[in-house]
């Protein structure tokens, strides 16, 4: 292993200095399958949403085949037009309450002038997606004369979605974990930290970076480097210049500078890679759950699920992930910790989980057992 330089701080900034891992890996990845210019190109995490509406359309399409639903192929495709939109929309939106306020009354210059609308700077909060999906599929089954339960069941096989969202997480280098205490099989080092330190003002920490910066081949020394961190406070020209310099160093492990890489080793910490834990346990663990419930109605041919039951047993499953998922993630970092220990993902799903008590409460008091 290599040598650590500093010992754990509030909110895990920094290096622990007692990890034990079979396997490391330092985080290098480019969040673009196909980069054009700037910021237009096909992204992994567009793509992951993509991935997710048409494994849902083909599993339900499955389902027509096998007679488990009386959608045709037309309005599935409907279906998975209208959730899309609630999916996006309600995402965003429950990122801007939740989350950051400022996205709804931020505007600048730029196109399209309302931060808001500017999804490709990230910001879609889960919870918000799932209200945004429930709108959404109940609507369409009012429109169509379906049954509002049945469309929600159907709704939960798009959860498969999550697991590839998490995994585009892990490749764009953010949401990730703490830093690790103890033994684990997998470490990673995210460049992505170094925005914390700015962030945080962590002055010590992003005196660290001399070394990085010097074999950047930017023009700048580490000695200025040093000067620029030194009057870190004086003058938003010197932070300028800082976060520009630190997106350089993160492009320059995208593409594979290997001396920038071997001096950021050096100072990054080792952390929980935290998207894979919950791509598991949020997205293919409650989608396997619903899947098979599927799988089991139809072949108890004596007694059905009643509908709305199989939704609801991929929140309640997908609430209960999430709050164990979190455990080994950072929080977002205008947040922090709440209440507990808590972050805010956990907190909302906990308040989704007394939700999900009321939803089923409705489905069995007000639908019949049927097909």
């Amino acid at each position: 292993m290599n040598g650590v330089r500093r010992a754990q701080i509030p909110y895990q900034i920094g290096i622990h200095c007692s990890y034990m891992a079979a396997w490391t890996y330092f985080h290098n990845l480019d969040p673009f399958i196909i980069h054009f210019t700037g910021n237009f190109g096909l992204r992994w995490y567009s793509m992951a949403y993509i991935m997710g509406f048409l494994s849902a359309y083909y599993l339900i399409c499955w389902l027509i085949h096998k007679k488990i639903t009386p959608l045709s192929k037309k309005d599935v495709t409907d279906l998975i037009v209208w959730v899309a939109f609630g999916v996006i929309l309600g995402g965003r939106l429950g990122y801007a309450l939740f989350y950051d306020q400022e996205l709804l009354t931020k505007f600048d210059s730029a196109f399209p002038y309302w931060e808001f609308l500017k999804i490709y700077h990230g910001g879609l909060a889960s919870h918000g997606g799932i209200i945004g999906l429930i709108v959404a599929a109940a609507l369409f089954a009012r429109k169509r004369g379906f049954s509002t339960w049945h469309c929600l069941d159907l709704c939960a096989l798009g959860g498969i979605g999550v697991f590839f969202g998490r995994i585009a997480n892990f490749i764009n280098g953010e949401l990730f974990g703490r830093v690790i205490e103890g033994k684990t099989l997998l470490a990673v080092q995210f460049p992505q930290e170094m925005l914390l330190w700015v962030s945080r003002k962590k002055i010590e920490y992003l005196q660290d970076l001399d070394k990085a910066v010097s074999v950047l081949k930017s023009g700048t020394s580490a000695d200025t480097w040093r000067n620029w961190i030194y009057q870190f406070e004086s003058t938003g020209e010197y932070r300028r210049q800082i976060y520009s310099h630190i997106y350089s160093l993160m492009q320059a492990c995208e593409d594979g500078n290997r001396e920038v890489i071997q001096a950021l080793k050096e100072v990054i910490s080792y952390r929980h890679p935290s998207q894979i834990y919950q791509a598991i346990l949020e997205g293919l663990l409650p989608f396997l759950v619903a899947w098979f419930l599927f799988v089991q109605n139809r072949s108890n041919q004596k007694k059905y699920l009643k509908p709305g039951i199989i939704g609801g047993v991929w929140a309640l499953s997908y609430g209960v992930m999430r709050v164990l998922g979190e455990q080994f993630r950072m929080p977002d970092a205008h947040l922090g910790f709440q209440a507990l220990g808590l972050t805010r993902g956990q907190w909302l799903s906990v308040f989704m989980l007394v939700c999900i008590a009321g939803y089923f409460f409705l489905v069995f008091k007000t639908q019949k057992t049927k097909k």
